[in-house]
């Protein structure tokens, strides 16, 4: 990527993506979920906290899951920011919400949700990871 795109001050643990909502899907690297691709990621951070961008269409889901929603178990504390679409979360035991441009969410982790992608839907998420 070119220095437009990333401004890396790595020594100091600053990590700054420019226009990082912006960036073309074309930027992002294929999402490999439960062994088979499901949208794209712009990966910002990958350690103790996994932090990025996730992009995925309907039809991508579709085809992943035959028509139905994605089954995602959060594996850690996990919040996102929907940025461009929406989406229909339902988890056990509460009211399925419709989460749109603006919204955010936040899970804890062992969450057991059912994701139903409208369109598309474009997130900014950060997971904390939780010590084994």
């Amino acid at each position: 990527m070119s220095d437009s795109v990333f401004q890396a001050e790595g020594e100091h643990g600053i990590w700054v993506i420019k226009k990082a909502a912006t960036l073309p899907i074309s930027a992002y690297e294929p999402e490999i979920f439960e062994g088979g691709k499901l949208g794209e990621l712009l990966i910002i951070r990958r350690d103790a906290h996994f932090a990025g961008i996730w992009a995925c269409t309907r039809e991508q889901a579709d085809d992943r899951f035959n028509d139905g929603p994605i089954e995602y178990t959060l594996s850690g504390n996990e919040t996102q920011t929907i940025l461009e679409g929406s989406v229909t979360i339902e988890a056990a035991d509460a009211e399925p919400v419709t989460l749109v441009a603006g919204d955010m969410i936040d899970f804890k982790a062992g969450t057991v949700t059912k994701w139903y992608i409208h369109d598309f839907v474009k997130a900014a998420f950060t997971i904390s990871r939780l010590p084994k």
